[in-house]
């Protein structure tokens, strides 16, 4: 069941045999219900045998695996791109900010049309009070 994929980039050294066999599949391109379906084992346990071979060969996850061994060098895959969660914070300050300088402006332009300020005169009113009348028995 193992190919010679994993040893001729020396990712085989030091896997247990079920890891080699998880491996192989791997490498075809399989997914980790495929790889659970043909070794007979369950996704959970397909995990976390990936878990551990991702750790004795030194990579954080299956991309930087298929990468070593794609180029076969062994050499490490680019730094990943700064997470979602990262990026969305930073594009969410940055149209509050660019939200704010809108509003400021909107409310300069709508006093700056305005003309200049009128100042507030009250009213006043003339009220006519009328005796009301109330009956008692």
């Amino acid at each position: 069941m193992v190919s010679s994929a994993n040893t001729a980039v020396g990712l085989g050294e030091g896997l247990t045999r079920a890891e080699q066999n998880v491996l192989a599949i791997l490498l075809t391109g399989a997914h980790n219900h495929q790889i659970a379906k043909q070794l007979s084992l369950s996704e959970a346990t397909i995990r976390t045998h990936l878990t551990h071979i991702y750790s004795k060969v030194g990579v954080d996850g299956r991309a930087a695996l298929l990468a070593r061994v794609n180029t076969g060098t062994g050499v490490e895959p680019p730094s990943a791109p700064p997470s979602r969660r990262r990026l969305s914070w930073a594009i969410t300050v940055v149209l509050l900010a660019i939200l704010a300088l809108a509003l400021a402006l909107f409310v300069y332009m709508s006093f700056a049309a305005a003309g200049p300020q009128r100042t507030f005169q009250p009213r006043t009113f003339d009220i006519a009070l009328t005796p009301v009348v109330v009956w008692a028995p």
